[in-house]
């Protein structure tokens, strides 16, 4: 999806930190010892990067490519360890919603929305562009245009493969983006290429239904798609508070009746505390190794079943004819008032194993911080364990344009996640190279201290209870207010500024022997 309209995006290019590894904290090592090391891919400075996609190459595993809003890509021939960047080009104009895929012989494809030069924001995005790499990893073709229909708009496609030559794009079309007026609709669309992405097949309208398009629970969101070893194609999507899928044996010239495969109660537009955007858009995948779960059929979401939101997974052993009962992936205790958001995932071609990459808010007390999470299964997606990959953070608050995806692949048990933390000045795109048989050996990532200011509160967080704090609101020289906190049985507090009166002023915070003063947010 793309960015509101009145988000406006820095165009200096952020400074790149080329394999740079985050502050060693307590007791780390390196990831073979225990623990894991991030790479900070990128450190957008005033920019807002995030939507990341990963990708693997199957033939040149140590080759992987990151791609990230709205026109970044990263890439590094080490196995992560280093990264270097180079800007996305294309004269049909690159604008987000990056997806990157490589199919089984190494060839890259990058799939984007258009920046149709002499159109207007919103206007521009009148096509899908989908690009493939030419001799090296690094260097892409200018890229075709696909699903092009007047002035309708074509948004947020996803990429897969079967086979060297067979390559599946299927998106979202709208004729009026987030219009409320009820004849216009949104629709999943559909495009084919036989020949390794060279050309594409005309795009067809695939889902039954139709959805508005506001952008929200009643659109037709998240279409992605996957193979069966019969070389059948089918596509799940999302809306009007369902999850459909449906398939087509004759490379996608014509599809079969649409079929409801799950509730979800939440709808896909989650209004998540101070995370904007939040959605909880399934994924599709069929797992094409040769492990015991070979060809199960795996459809992973997000629902709010059990009083907040939850990562499940469904599986089936019949493509869809039949589903196990909603999994659940994180394996906190159920119904505790946390939040996991944004889920998806990668199978391991070569083992089988399943990860599935989210946002977590299980160490927040009051539902507020996140943290990068990975969970993995070894039996086909009946059982599930966890680690935190990544630093708590501060949620970004709802003005903020935060993107809807992280991403993960995998390839012969070596694991890449790609996540986005905000911090207060930036957004930092991060990875790790993690190695499966390792995965329950890592430390759990210690926490730093924390804070959350908007208008209305402000909240604090230490990842111990071995501290202390004074909040004092001043103007000039004048206390407005003053509140201590010291940690006893709990990490975190929360406060209401309403009770200061005054929530445009300074907050000075005193922690042990040092003290930090913020300015609230406008």
């Amino acid at each position: 999806m793309k960015m509101e309209k009145l988000i406006t995006i820095v165009k200096a290019c952020a400074f790149l930190l080329i394999g740079t590894k985050l502050p060693a904290q307590t007791g780390d090592t390196s990831i073979g010892q225990n623990t894991n090391i991030c790479v900070i891919v990128d450190r957008g400075k005033n920019q807002q990067i995030n939507e990341p996609s990963i990708a693997i190459n199957p033939k040149s595993p140590n080759e992987i490519v990151i791609g990230a809003n709205v026109n970044k890509l990263y890439y590094s021939k080490n196995f992560g360890e280093t990264w270097v960047y180079k800007q996305a080009k294309s004269s049909l104009g690159v604008y987000g919603d990056p997806v990157l895929h490589f199919n089984s012989n190494g060839k890259l494809f990058f799939a984007h929305l258009s920046k149709t030069p002499e159109k207007k924001w919103g206007a521009f995005f009148d096509r899908i562009v989908f690009q493939r790499s030419l001799k090296t990893i690094d260097s892409l073709h200018d890229g075709i245009g696909i699903g092009f229909n007047k002035n309708k708009m074509q948004d947020k496609p996803w990429i897969s493969s079967m086979q060297p030559n067979k390559t599946c794009l299927s998106w979202t079309e709208f004729d009026q983006y987030n219009s409320s007026n009820p004849l216009h609709k949104s629709r999943i669309k559909f495009a084919i290429s036989l020949d390794s992405g060279k050309t594409f097949s005309d795009a067809i309208h695939i889902s039954d239904t139709t959805g508005d398009c506001l952008d929200s629970d009643h659109t037709l969101e998240g279409a992605t798609t996957a193979f069966n070893s019969n070389g059948t194609i089918y596509c799940a999507w999302a809306g009007h508070h369902k999850i459909y899928l449906d398939s087509s044996t004759n490379n996608g010239k014509t599809w079969n009746r649409d079929k409801i495969i799950a509730p979800q109660k939440s709808g896909w537009d989650l209004d998540l505390r101070q995370f904007p955007r939040s959605n909880a858009l399934p994924f599709l995948m069929i797992n094409q190794s040769k492990s015991t779960y070979g060809q199960r059929m795996f459809l992973l979401f997000a629902d709010n079943i059990y009083g907040d939101m939850d990562i499940f997974i469904l599986y089936s052993d019949n493509f869809g004819q039949s589903w196990s009962t909603p999994i659940r992936v994180n394996q906190d205790l159920k119904s505790n008032g946390s939040d996991q958001f944004l889920p998806n995932m990668a199978i391991d071609p070569i083992t089988g194993h399943l990860y599935v990459i989210y946002y977590d808010r299980r160490h927040s007390s009051t539902n507020t911080f996140v943290a990068a999470y990975l969970s993995y299964s070894l039996d086909g997606g009946k059982s599930f364990k966890d680690i935190q990959i990544g630093k708590n953070f501060a949620p970004p608050g709802k003005n903020y344009f935060f993107g809807d995806y992280l991403d993960v692949d995998a390839y012969n048990g070596i694991i890449h996640p790609v996540w986005t933390e905000h911090h207060t000045t930036h957004d930092e795109i991060l990875t790790s190279t993690l190695f499966h048989d390792q995965l329950k050996n890592i430390y759990p990532i210690p926490t730093e201290f924390q804070y959350f200011i908007s208008k209305k509160e402000l909240v604090l967080f230490h990842p111990t209870n071995n501290f202390s704090y004074k909040v004092i609101v001043k103007d000039k020289n004048k206390i407005l207010f003053r509140k201590s906190y010291r940690g006893k049985d709990k990490n975190e507090y929360y406060l209401s500024l309403e009770e200061t009166h005054q929530p445009k002023l300074k907050i000075k915070m005193t922690n042990n022997s040092s003290s930090r003063t913020y300015r609230l947010l406008p």
